[in-house]
Order: structure tokens, then sequence, then C-alpha cells
């Protein structure tokens, strides 16, 4: 009785409880809900995938089976790492140990995230398209079977011919504006988040090519 009482926090100041104020019951046990409260708390676990995959240090099995397409569960992960070391101050170990993931895996998360940032900064700048040509034929070249849809969707342009024009191998369809007529153009710029969208979509990192 008097491990009872203590297991439910009461205190009990003779060697045995005064169970005649009680009728002769022993104190109410913990409900089922405390229970299970105590063993699993809430919010822990639920936004950081468990999935062995994610564990590699070159990224995860989707990654590796369409080295081409943008991963959205690896964004998501760099992100996150990203936040850990700059809000929470947390190091790379203590990082690793939080996503469950190996250090290697999670160094390379965030040397992604700092080369996305360093790309971001120069938004609103243009770069010639010749070089991103020559990417694009250089990586059809490798891989025949790579066609410049999946590259477009992959880049995040919503069909082959917009990708062709933002690359100047298009001309752009003709525009009226404000009543005065713009002629088809074969553009000879793109903008650097649009060509960092495309290099990566190449397989490409976008610190490996010199512009950017």
């Amino acid at each position: 009785m008097t491990t009872l009482a203590a297991s439910v926090g009461e205190s009990a100041p003779n060697p045995l409880p005064d169970t005649n104020r009680l009728g002769g019951k022993p104190p109410p046990a913990t409900t089922t809900k405390q229970g299970r409260r105590g063993e699993r708390p809430r919010g822990q676990g639920a936004k950081v995938s468990r999935s062995e995959t994610c564990t590699q240090t070159d990224g995860c099995k989707r990654c590796q089976e369409h080295p081409t397409r943008v991963c959205v569960a690896c964004t998501q992960r760099r992100r996150r790492a990203a936040q850990l070391r700059e809000k929470d101050g947390l190091t790379v170990g203590q990082i690793a140990t939080r996503m469950r993931l190996a250090i290697p895996r999670v160094q390379r998360l965030l040397e992604e995230e700092d080369q996305y940032r360093d790309l971001q900064q120069y938004l609103g700048d243009r770069i010639g398209v010749d070089t991103v040509q020559a990417l694009l034929k250089q990586r059809q070249a490798e891989d025949p079977a790579l066609t410049q849809q999946q590259i477009a969707v992959a880049a995040g342009y919503g069909s082959r011919i917009a990708l062709l024009r933002a690359i100047g191998l298009e001309r752009t369809a003709k525009t009226v504006r404000r009543g005065k007529e713009y002629p088809p153009e074969l553009r000879s710029s793109i903008d650097v988040d649009g060509a960092g969208r495309i290099v990566r979509a190449l397989g490409f990192a976008p610190h490996e090519i010199p512009w950017l």
C-alpha cells in the first residue's frame, strides 16, 4: 500500500494509509491515458524521416535513381539541418543524432544549403545562355534517354518549349504590351535563378559552374 501511494504522488505520514477515510479501498490507480502520455511524449520524432535510405552520404535512394530530378525530401532535410545549426545552435554531430542521419550525410546537406544560399544572393542578375546550352547538349550526349521534357519538369518549367525559350533555343511568342507589339526573339541571357535550376536538373552542382 505504501508503494502504491508513492506511485501516484500521495504523501503517507504514517506507515499505513487511512483506509477509513477511503472506505477501506486503496487509492485510485493511474489512468491508461496518463500512462500512455508518460511513456510516449507528444511532438517528438514526427517531422524527421527515419528511412534507412536517408542515412547514405550521397543522398537518398530516390536521388540515386533519379539524379537529374529535384528531390523534395532531401530539400526539406537540407533546410531542417540548417535550421538546427543556426536557430538551435547544434553541432553537426548533434544534428545527425536529432535527424537520425550519418554525420557525413549531414555535412553534405549543410554544404548544399550553403551553395543554394550563395546562388540566391545573385537573384536578379542575368548571364549569357551559351554555357547553359552547352551543358544541355553535353548532358544529353552522355544520356540520350534523358529528354528535354524531363529536364524542363525537373527545372520547374511547364513545358519543353518554355525551357528552350528560356535558354535561347526557341523563339519567344509574340506579345503585345500597352498597345506595342513585341516580335518573337531568341533570348541571349537568363536570370541566375533560372540558370541554377536548369543546371541542377542536368545533374550539376551550381558551384561547379564558374558563373554560378
